[in-house]
């Protein structure tokens, strides 16, 4: 080998190590830089993210519910709401990995729940609650975050899951629908102040030929419908057959019984009860509030008319 030869290959390796030894010094300058983030963040010291952290940064995570976090001042206030759930919040570092811009870690989630979450209670319980997150560096701050963990798991350690979870939108519609049709035609009108909306509107066809009007508009109007069922109407049983929920509505098949209280000139108790049956659809509107209650009925009502296909499976 040549004098030159030899002198060019040893300016290779050397440049080689080189390279090696600054992307050594890259991916932990990386992992320093993730370490400050947890430290900072622990700390509370939100002021100090900015050395650290890109103003645009943008945070990604399936795990949390609520609007996107799409720069520095919105990761600080999500993480205010966390600290008022969880004042005494820390992360622990367990294992760090960094390839190219970005690092990886495993880490744990540490807090007692002296706050609410949403619309869960405060427990006075503690997790610890494991997590994996992603970050990418650019230029020297963090420009992205993705994070994830096991929302089942935190809520079991709070004592929150299964049963005190809050009950799903179309499970409460249901409820509220059978509360208020059974609460309106047995005379009940305090349902109406609970679960309508101000600007209500029922209608029926027969409401025509009774009111001379299709339908009854409002709190008030309902309330007074209400009274005067209950006393045109005693001893009423509502059984609701069937129940069907799809986004704002409710659809319920249902039977009513009851004895009139204006018997004419009967005074045969049996002769005074009537029967009939009907479905009603109900829409609510956000505030879980009925805005609209639309019916057909008829005697006998669609149960007694096609018995096999109501059937209780």
């Amino acid at each position: 080998m040549s004098k030159v030869t030899f002198l060019a290959v040893m300016a290779l390796i050397v440049l080689c190590v080189g390279c090696e030894s600054q992307q050594d010094n890259d991916l932990d300058a990386n992992k320093n830089l993730v370490r400050r983030f947890v430290e900072i963040s622990n700390a509370a010291e939100w002021d100090r993210l900015a050395e650290i952290v890109a103003l645009d940064f943008q945070r990604h995570s399936t795990a949390t519910a609520g609007p996107p976090v799409r720069s520095l001042d919105d990761f600080v206030s999500l993480q205010k709401s966390f600290l008022a759930t969880f004042p005494d919040q820390q992360v622990r570092l367990d294992n760090m990995i960094s390839e190219g811009n970005f690092v990886a870690i495993r880490a744990a989630y540490l807090g007692t729940q002296t706050g609410p979450m949403g619309n869960l209670p405060a427990t006075g319980k503690s997790v610890d609650g494991p997590f994996i997150a992603f970050f990418r560096i650019d230029s020297g701050k963090i420009a992205e975050l993705w994070v994830e963990w096991d929302n089942v798991a935190m809520l079991t350690q709070l004592g929150l899951s299964p049963p005190m979870l809050p009950e799903d939108a179309d499970a409460k519609r249901k409820k509220l629908a059978v509360e208020f049709l059974r609460g309106i035609y047995t005379g009940d009108p305090s349902v109406v102040d609970q679960i309508a909306a101000p600007d209500i509107v029922v209608s029926y066809p027969i409401f025509a030929e009774i009111f001379k009007t299709p339908a009854i508009r409002g709190r008030e109007a309902v309330r007074d419908f209400a009274i005067g069922f209950g006393k045109r109407w005693v001893d009423a049983n509502v059984t609701v057959r069937h129940v069907v929920a799809d986004r704002d509505g409710v659809v319920l098949v249902w039977e009513f019984q009851a004895r009139s209280a204006s018997p004419g000139k009967s005074d045969d108790a049996e002769a005074t009860k009537k029967a009939w049956g009907g479905v009603t659809l109900y829409r609510f509107n956000e505030a879980d509030q009925i805005t609209l209650e639309l019916g057909e009925e008829s005697s006998p009502g669609p149960v007694a008319r096609l018995p096999a296909a109501f059937n209780d499976k």
